[in-house]
């Protein structure tokens, strides 16, 4: 589940310390012995479920703070030790009876929320049509949508951020984004400078990564550069109904409707 290297040896500062925190832990049990806050005289029973998170190639998939933060109201799921994991806690119940059963139940329940809150999250992202990756504090691809793989080739979760993506104003706003601070900005890319891309870059909730989302404005632009001006889209009930284009004839100074 992760790395963590231990000294083979505690130098005085690092024993203080330790000690320090054992002390505070047994004045803790110390203080719930003394005020009743262990039971006794009755057996209880309860559970914790660890999940992994994978993609579709069975790589992690470090994208736990997303699923959680939709399963806010419910205090049965918690984070764990890495980004691709998540925990529920069972409730205590009374030892005796069906607890057994009651336990599997309400295993099934969490089991059937997890599931239907990642696949919300998993269509939602391979809807959109713009590119999505998100990064790691090491600039490590650890999510991307089937946008990202058609546009720029990203195929593997773990991996540097590739070249075909990379530019030095997206460089600027990851860092910025690593500081907390999100941001956009448009550049012209390839030889002609033909294809224009959006770049929208903001930090993870924990700060410790960033998600940039990649919007291919080429079409947009043009448009604007032949005298088309692009108006929003008309919503009916969540459904978009046409796409109204406003075209200026410059010789006879008028306006004309198209739309799509």
């Amino acid at each position: 589940m992760g790395t963590h290297d231990l000294a083979p040896e505690l130098d005085a500062e690092r024993l203080r310390v330790f000690t320090r925190k054992l002390l505070t832990d047994l004045r803790a049990i110390e203080q719930m012995l003394d005020h009743g806050a262990i039971e006794s005289g009755v057996r209880r029973i309860g559970a914790e479920q660890e999940l992994f998170l994978v993609g579709p190639r069975w790589g992690a998939s470090c994208n736990n703070l997303d699923i959680l933060a939709d399963l806010a109201d419910d205090a049965h799921f918690t984070t764990e030790l890495g980004r691709f994991n998540i925990e529920f806690n069972l409730d205590p119940m009374s030892w005796g009876g069906n607890c057994l059963s009651q336990m599997e139940s309400q295993l099934e329940v969490s089991m059937r929320t997890m599931t239907a809150e990642r696949d919300q999250f998993g269509a939602v992202l391979e809807s959109m049509t713009e590119a999505v990756l998100a990064l790691d504090d090491a600039e490590r691809v650890v999510l991307f949508n089937r946008a990202a793989t058609e546009l720029f080739g990203v195929t593997e979760r773990g991996a540097p951020l590739p070249a075909s993506v990379r530019n030095p104003v997206l460089d600027k706003l990851i860092e910025e984004a690593k500081l907390g601070r999100a941001g956009s900005e448009e550049v012209s890319v390839g030889d002609d400078d033909e294809r224009v891309l959006r770049f929208q870059v903001s930090p993870q909730q924990d700060r410790r990564g960033a998600v940039v989302v990649i919007h291919d404005v080429s079409q947009m632009r043009r448009l604007e550069r032949s005298g088309l001006f692009l108006l929003e889209p008309v919503v009916l009930y969540g459904v978009v109904n046409n796409v109204y284009f406003f075209r200026r004839d410059a010789h006879r100074n008028e306006l004309f409707l198209n739309f799509v």
